[in-house]
């Protein structure tokens, strides 16, 4: 039944069902994601030069509709390098990744780094917020 009481049709609720199906298959296609790159620097006197490498990169990536944000990080003990920048779908990843700027900037960094370079996509989850108990 609905609320005034009347009973809805099965045709009315495989409608509905299909409604949600489809909107489900499309927010999935515009996925947001996270592309996770690894990396050690080859010497701690390379550092600066990443860094340098990492503004050039941000400012290529910031060409794009699909960038949302990039965050550098790294750990000046061992000398681990992690980028992790959100996108708000793959295709709009790919597309600046594609671009000759941008590979030309990673080909920098690659050359600043020693040993395996790594780069992962994944898919992203929001969570949702939690109800605020009063």
């Amino acid at each position: 039944m609905n609320r005034s009481g009347r009973f809805v049709s099965w045709s009315a609720r495989l409608a509905l069902l299909a409604g949600v199906v489809l909107l489900g298959a499309e927010v999935c296609s515009a996925q947001q994601v996270l592309r996770i790159a690894k990396f050690t620097v080859a010497s701690p006197d390379k550092q600066q030069e990443v860094f340098a490498v990492t503004d050039e990169i941000t400012a290529l990536y910031a060409k794009s509709e699909a960038f949302r944000w990039l965050k550098f990080s790294y750990d000046p003990d061992s000398g681990e390098n992690v980028a992790v920048s959100l996108w708000t779908d793959r295709s709009g990843m790919e597309a600046a990744a594609k671009s000759d700027e941008f590979k030309a900037s990673l080909e920098k960094m690659k050359r600043l780094s020693k040993g395996d370079f790594s780069a992962k996509v994944y898919q992203v989850y929001q969570p949702k917020k939690p109800a605020r108990g009063r």
